[in-house]
């Protein structure tokens, strides 16, 4: 952990440029209220929205406590660790919880639970797979974060395109196997030139190594990746079949043209309305509301065939432990979490609340239109699955095993039958190397 932090504040310093602005001494509450607390968020349009609607809440909910925005650029933990490290940084610092565990491990986010003491029927309110990945692992007891949003994987899909197909929309309850011959339908009548389909369009957008999709996949048709003991688990007994019967699955979507290939990057043709269905959770509400796209819907993610999981995550605040004005900070965080914070957020269209009480509120499913399939991002029909499998590795790990296991999902989707991919002619081989790989990773910590 100390080598991470070491070369993070390292790189940090040839970063200053894009740190988080500090609250210079000038800078005091606007007239009439008597403390000013900042939040340092991802500097991005979205981002922008959201916590403009939590603060413009916030102010008019309450007469005492200022609060203004900080941006961080989209490195994220080289500018937070530089201010951190001056003493610099924000009262309030957005997180996700792929994302918080190098810093809440090494003690710049306040721990939560005493403040939660007093606030027990909310945070029983609030999904229980978010109160996961808020901790450095499930079972561990701290929480360091307050999570503002339900991201529940799901697709969306052209609804143009499917009546140019000539296919029925998918409905909630659908199957893997569904979704497969969905694939492939698309892809004959994209082939045939049906209505305004085009050979050059895809059934559906990439981002297949994306970890939500990648892993619901894997343990969807009965892989894993890691264990509680912080050991890869690719490889057990000598087998690799559960593992790739999900990759197979990737690589035959991809070899067969029903899915873009991401290997390098997001595709964005669902946006260019040159695919019919993109994986997504709620914050690609935007992106989708920017391309214009009139004529869509939601569907959840399909039934999975062995574990039926689908990947669940969610981003949120914490507390700087070096704020002057943690009481404060608490004030707006358990803002964040009230029905009234949530309402206001939600007016953004780009979140699903975290309560289970709003679950059929008006304030979501609304978003952005009425009458849209809103169902999916709550579906009960699949259980939500903990994305951060490597929490229990070091925590000065995460971002090199999270590296890892993108490459053995981007193999998969670069495997030519007959041929194989980088010099492996056989997955199970391919499968292996990386699991060695990721093993020798963590025994030199």
């Amino acid at each position: 952990m100390k080598k991470l932090i070491s070369f993070l504040l390292s790189a940090a310093c040839l970063m200053t440029f894009f740190a988080v602005a500090a609250c210079r001494p000038e800078d005091k509450p606007e007239e009439g209220r008597d403390v000013l607390i900042t939040v340092a968020v991802l500097n991005d349009a979205s981002e922008k929205e959201t916590i403009s609607k939590f603060i413009a809440a916030f102010k008019a909910a309450q007469p005492t406590i200022d609060v203004k925005a900080q941006y961080i650029d989209a490195a994220y933990y080289s500018p937070v660790l530089t201010d951190w490290s001056s003493n610099t940084l924000a009262d309030i610092v957005w997180t996700a919880g792929d994302k918080h565990a190098p810093l809440s491990d090494v003690g710049l986010f306040e721990p939560l639970n005493s403040y939660f003491e007093e606030e027990q029927a909310l945070l029983e309110d609030i999904y229980p797979a978010l109160i996961e990945t808020t901790k450095l692992s499930p079972d561990s007891e701290e929480m360091y974060f307050v999570p503002r949003d339900y991201n529940k994987l799901v697709i969306a899909y052209n609804k143009d395109m499917f009546d140019a197909a000539g296919l029925d929309y998918p409905e909630n309850d659908w199957t893997w196997q569904d979704f497969v011959d969905t694939c492939y339908a698309l892809r004959e009548a994209m082939d045939e030139g049906k209505g305004f389909l085009d050979s050059s369009f895809y059934p559906m957008d990439g981002y297949l190594s994306w970890t939500p999709v990648a892993y619901t996949i894997v343990r969807g048709f009965g892989g894993e990746y890691m264990d509680e003991n912080g050991q890869s688990v690719l490889v057990q007994n000598g087998s690799t079949e559960a593992v790739e019967a999900g990759l197979w699955q990737i690589a035959e979507l991809v070899e067969n043209y029903c899915v873009a290939s991401d290997v390098m990057g997001e595709t964005g043709l669902f946006e260019a309305q040159q695919a019919a269905m993109r994986f997504m959770t709620r914050p690609a509400v935007s992106e989708i509301r920017a391309a214009q796209i009139q004529n869509y819907d939601f569907v959840a993610f399909p039934t999975m065939p062995v574990e039926n999981v689908v990947g669940v995550g969610c981003s949120g605040y914490g507390i700087n432990a070096n704020s002057s004005h943690k009481d404060e900070a608490w004030e707006f965080l358990k803002f964040i979490i009230s029905e009234e914070g949530q309402k206001a957020f939600c007016e953004t269209g780009n979140g699903v609340p975290v309560l289970q009480s709003l679950k059929d509120d008006s304030s979501w499913r609304d978003q952005p239109n009425a009458g849209m399939n809103q169902e999916a991002f709550v579906y009960s029909g699949t259980e939500d699955l903990f994305l951060n499998y490597y929490c229990y590795a070091d925590a000065s790990l995460y971002s090199d095993i999270d590296t890892r296991y993108i490459q053995l999902v981007q193999g998969a989707e670069q495997w030519i039958t007959g041929e194989g991919y980088d010099g492996y002619t056989t997955l199970h081989d391919f499968i292996v190397s990386k699991h060695e790989d990721i093993q020798d990773l963590i025994s030199r910590g």
